[in-house]
């Protein structure tokens, strides 16, 4: 009896992980006007555009592309639940050279949490062991090097 109702509920909340972004974007309705520019939402803003670059990025988002289904075109989206090292896609349209000003760029942050799951190792053979941790006072999974229990607490806001 409690394992049908175990898989009842891992069924329910499998299903419900995998449609998360399909509602994300249904719920986001028309996302472009007339005139390809991005619709905001109430609480949206736009912090940047850049002519000829889109930007799409998801943490969730294994793959997108368009394909022929039996009803015509079908935007195809392929999500995962895994941890994975942040990625970021982004394709320029137009065919500009770009000019350096011989300005440096500002160095990026190292986001530790997402370092910390950067592994994707899930298995026990992969995990690092625990160690104390004297800071919390407690057996805590060994961070990567170059990481502190502090960076895991701070907020980056650009």
């Amino acid at each position: 009896m409690h394992s049908k109702l175990f898989n009842t509920v891992n069924s329910v909340h499998r299903a419900y992980e995998t449609t998360k972004l399909y509602r994300e974007l249904k719920m986001r309705g028309a996302i472009v006007d007339e005139s390809f520019n991005l619709k905001l939402l109430p609480l949206e803003q736009l912090v940047e555009k850049v002519n000829g670059v889109w930007n799409l990025s998801t943490d969730q988002l294994y793959s997108c592309r368009i394909r022929e289904s039996k009803f015509g075109l079908a935007l195809v989206i392929e999500t995962t639940t895994q941890p994975s090292p942040r990625e970021s896609t982004v394709e320029q349209t137009n065919e500009q050279e770009e000019e350096d000003d011989g300005s440096e760029q500002k160095q990026l942050r190292t986001d530790a949490f997402a370092a910390y799951f950067s592994d994707g190792g899930t298995s026990s053979e992969e995990r690092r062991p625990p160690v104390y941790s004297e800071e919390l006072g407690l057996a805590v999974e060994q961070l990567k090097q170059g990481f502190t229990i502090t960076d895991l607490w701070n907020i980056y806001v650009d």
